[in-house]
């Protein structure tokens, strides 16, 4: 199975401002679905069902306090841009970062690059572009992480399906 560990995006405002930008740029990319919005702490790539097993049971030692994160500006990553994401506040993307340190060394071995605060909303299409400019300090909302889940992810024709695998709370 496809797995990865994720801090949920659930607020509804910010989710309400990243539909209004994707509907915005019409069919340039792939929008991710409200539903899906997460920040991946650590991506496990393919693992078995023993392995999804040992993840969680080491989730568990994952000890962490509630914080926010304002979700705040847009880039991208590609040249020519493949991905475009909202960015987060120094305070909030530094907690996102311990956090996926705390992720990496719960399930061990290495990421398979640096961790780097941001949420994916777009895919952008081939042969296509996509004008970010007027949201350099855009402010899309605010998430309270409050939980960490592992996640399956089922690729499709319509895009993933997410099953939730297991879920630690902050303390």
């Amino acid at each position: 199975m496809r797995a990865f560990v994720a801090a949920e995006v659930t607020d509804r405002a910010a989710r309400e401002r990243i539909g209004a930008f994707q509907q915005s740029v019409g069919g340039a990319g792939k929008a991710v679905e409200p539903h899906n919005l997460h920040f991946t702490l650590r991506f496990l790539g393919e693992i078995t069902e023993e392995s999804a097993r040992a993840a969680a049971d080491a989730l568990n030692s994952v000890r962490f306090r509630p914080f926010d994160v304002a979700l705040r500006g847009a880039g991208s990553f590609g040249r020519p841009p493949r991905v475009v994401w909202a960015g987060t506040d120094p305070d909030g993307g530094q907690e996102l970062s311990r956090l996926a340190g705390e992720v990496n060394g719960a399930v061990g071995g290495g990421a398979d690059k640096p961790f780097r605060p941001h949420l994916t909303i777009l895919r952008v299409k081939r042969g296509r572009s996509v004008d970010i400019s007027g949201y350099d300090g855009y402010e899309w909302g605010v998430q309270h992480v409050d939980a960490i889940k592992l996640k399956r992810s089922v690729l499709g024709r319509d895009g993933p399906t997410y099953t939730d695998l297991a879920e630690v709370p902050a303390e």
